[in-house]
């Protein structure tokens, strides 16, 4: 049996946009048939199976490109959740279980950080935006 997994919640935005990926997903799935490969995980190749890292990796270039993102690797998403997640008051404690750290120590010193005021300034912004989809 591979690693033990752990739960994290989900708002429903992320819900919302797997769910539609679900419905592409099938619909992908229903224009292949036997060609697609069921895989148990949330995400497929292009005829099912296995995402290799790569491709992943791959995919996150793409995006980030095609958005003029700054260019930062899928791994730095793990940080900025984090580092949100302190800004916000969310416990040390709580940070270290939800990324699977046994010391606390080790949360607090490489995956959050203090903001300054130009940073929070960044982040109620981009709650604006989240405010304006619906």
């Amino acid at each position: 049996m591979g690693k033990k997994g752990r739960k994290v919640g989900m708002n429903e935005l992320l819900v919302d946009c797997l769910l539609e990926y679900q419905r592409e997903q099938q619909l992908t799935k229903e224009k292949f048939g036997s060609l697609w490969e069921d895989v148990p995980n949330v995400f497929a190749g292009d005829l099912g199976g296995t995402v290799s890292l790569d491709s992943l990796t791959g995919g996150w270039i793409r995006f980030i490109k095609k958005c003029g993102l700054k260019k930062v690797k899928l791994h730095g998403l793990r940080a900025t959740f984090a580092t949100y997640l302190s800004y916000k008051g969310v416990p040390t404690k709580v940070i270290q279980k939800l990324l699977g750290h046994s010391r606390e120590a080790t949360t607090t010193n490489f995956y959050t950080m203090a903001y300054d005021d130009y940073a929070t300034s960044i982040i109620d912004v981009t709650n604006d935006i989240k405010k304006s989809q619906k």
